[in-house]
């Protein structure tokens, strides 16, 4: 099993079983169709293709949610979100929400994430390599000054 903190403190347990699958009979219409439905149970074998091809994806999807989570959290202004969209009223609350979810975005991206789930995940010498290859060029800060939203 894969599991990591998120910068908003939330653990994700990534666990992907392999599916049993049953054939079933239906009849509708006056047609027979064949279906397999899944079945994962708990204490099933991993499927550990599936782990490998969704970690990453999962990962960057976990940290997105914690930029919005850290940037939302104590907002009190109505506000709505959906995946990567976000809806306010115009005027000063959309700017202090977007002024907010740039400041999460530099608390998270700053943080070593990715090195903490290397530890996380049993991988401490995966830790420093990922560190060497952290670009120290970019200033984050920059985001903060940006009249757009990072993309």
């Amino acid at each position: 099993m894969v599991l990591w903190t998120t910068p908003a403190g939330s653990v994700v347990h990534q666990r992907y079983f392999k599916s049993e699958f049953t054939q079933v009979k239906t009849i509708a219409l006056g047609m027979t169709k064949y279906h397999r439905p899944r079945v994962a149970r708990d204490g099933d074998e991993f499927d550990l293709s599936k782990v490998e091809a969704s970690t990453a994806a999962n990962f960057v999807h976990s940290l997105d949610a914690s930029i919005l989570q850290l940037a939302l959290n104590e907002f009190e202004p109505a506000c709505s979100v959906t995946h990567d969209c976000f809806y306010a009223r115009a005027g000063n609350e959309l700017e202090e929400m977007l002024n907010r979810i740039k400041s999460s975005f530099v608390d998270v991206i700053s943080s070593d994430c990715l090195s903490n789930f290397a530890v996380e995940n049993g991988v401490p010498e995966a830790a420093s390599e990922v560190l060497t290859k952290k670009n120290l060029d970019f200033d984050y800060e920059e985001v903060l000054q940006s009249k757009f939203l990072f993309c």
